[in-house]
């Protein structure tokens, strides 16, 4: 899982398949810090990122160290990682049937009055293993979807 933080757009949006549309960014370079979390099944947050200028650093959950550079999308975490050591959201960290999942990004000005901007990007996720060997066969997911 990636996120993109700067000044994006205001046509900038989610995309049906889990994309976005943002080809402008402008990086920001400030104190900040980012809470990214995921619902609308078993509820899972990344831990707090802190800011500082364009560097980006945090203490994963999964362990060992998290950093990136804010100056375009960055990389977080997630909950594992996999043999070819990319770092992944597991689906049993978050995922608890088909259904519209909300992907939150809230960001924390740490100077001054502690403003919060919170962005929430939503998608029909059905991450279904399926089984063609039972009677009937059940489908195999379509993983992410359209925007709701």
């Amino acid at each position: 899982m990636e996120i993109l933080v700067g000044l994006l757009g205001p046509n900038e949006d989610a995309e049906n398949g889990g994309g976005f549309s943002a080809v402008g960014l402008r990086p920001m370079n400030a104190d900040y810090q980012i809470q990214v979390a995921v619902s609308g099944g078993d509820a899972w947050s990344e831990s707090l990122i802190s800011v500082d200028g364009d560097m980006a650093t945090w203490a994963p959950q999964s362990g060992g160290s998290g950093s990136g550079s804010t100056a375009g999308w960055f990389g977080l975490t997630g909950s594992g990682t996999d043999n070819a050591g990319v770092f992944y959201l597991d689906k049993s960290e978050f995922y608890s049937g088909q259904g519209c999942y909300t992907f939150t990004v809230d960001i924390t000005n740490t100077l001054g009055d502690q403003t919060v901007f919170t962005s929430e990007y939503s998608w029909e996720i059905d991450l279904s293993t399926g089984n063609q060997q039972a009677e009937p066969p059940v489908p195999k997911g379509d993983g992410v979807g359209a925007t709701c």
